[in-house]
C-alpha cells in the first residue's frame, strides 16, 4: 500500500523499548529522548513523548512507521462526519472513498490494582512490570506453595499497574523490585532457572535504571 495514503491520527505520543538495544546488543536510539536514559525510541524525534504503555518495536518496524508522513496531532477523535473527521483541537477533511480503521482498543488497561488471591479466585495482574507472561508464570508458582497463607501470598505478590504516562515508570519500577526482592528470597533458585526472568539477560542492560 502507498503509505502516502495513510493519514495517522496519533493523539499521543509513547516512549516505545528498542528491541534491538535489549536483545541484540546494539546501540539505544537515544535521540529525542532528553531526561529518558536507557533502551528506548519514539516515532518522531521532534515531538516529546508523555506515555509509556511497555509498547517494544525492533528497528525495522519503527523505520516502517515512520513511512508514514502524514500524522496528524489535533487530540483524540470526537466523531466522523460525511467528509469530515472531528478532533478535539481541530477537523480533517475525508475523501468520499477513505476507509477508516479503528485502533482505539485498549488491550491493556491502566486500572486499580486489587488482591490476586482471594479465596478460590486468582486475578491475574502483573507482578514485574511490563512482563505478563513472567507475571502469570510468579504468580502460580507461588499458588503453589501450600506452605504460605493467602495473606503472605498477596504480600509476596503486589500487582503492578500497567503504565500509561512517563511518570509511572518509576513507581512500577519501585514495586517490580520490591516484589523481586520477595521472589529472590523465597525462591531464588527457582528465579535464577526462569527463562522468563529477564534479569538472567539483564547483562545487555547493565547500568540502565529508569528515572
Amino acid at each position: 500500500m502507498d503509505q502516502g495514503s495513510i493519514k495517522w491520527i496519533a493523539p499521543n505520543d509513547a516512549v516505545m523499548f528498542d528491541r534491538g538495544a535489549i536483545f541484540f546488543d546494539a546501540e539505544p536510539d537515544m535521540t529525542g529522548i532528553p531526561g529518558i536514559p536507557g533502551p528506548f525510541c519514539v516515532l518522531d524525534e521532534s515531538v516529546q513523548p508523555q506515555n509509556f504503555r511497555c509498547a517494544t518495536v525492533s528497528r525495522e518496524e519503527l523505520a516502517q512507521l515512520r513511512t508514514v508522513k502524514d500524522v496528524v496531532r489535533l487530540g483524540r477523535v470526537v466523531r466522523a462526519s460525511e467528509g469530515t473527521l472531528h478532533l478535539e483541537r481541530g477537523t480533517v477533511a475525508l475523501d468520499a472513498a477513505c476507509l477508516l480503521v479503528d485502533c482505539t482498543g485498549d488491550g491493556l488497561r491502566h486500572q486499580a490494582a486489587t488482591p490476586i488471591f482471594c479465596g478460590d479466585k486468582i486475578t491475574l495482574q502483573s507482578v514485574v512490570t511490563c512482563q505478563q507472561v513472567f507475571s502469570a508464570a510468579l504468580i502460580a508458582h507461588v499458588e503453589c506453595m501450600d506452605q504460605h497463607s493467602e495473606a503472605k501470598k498477596n504480600k509476596m505478590c503486589t500487582p503492578v499497574p500497567h503504565p500509561l504516562k512517563l511518570a509511572d515508570m518509576g513507581t512500577t519500577h519501585a514495586i517490580t523490585e520490591r516484589n523481586k526482592a520477595r521472589f529472590n528470597a523465597e525462591f531464588g533458585e527457582w528465579m535464577s532457572r526462569s527463562r522468563l526472568n529477564f534479569d538472567n539477560h539483564k547483562e545487555k542492560l547493565r547500568g540502565w535504571r529508569p528515572s
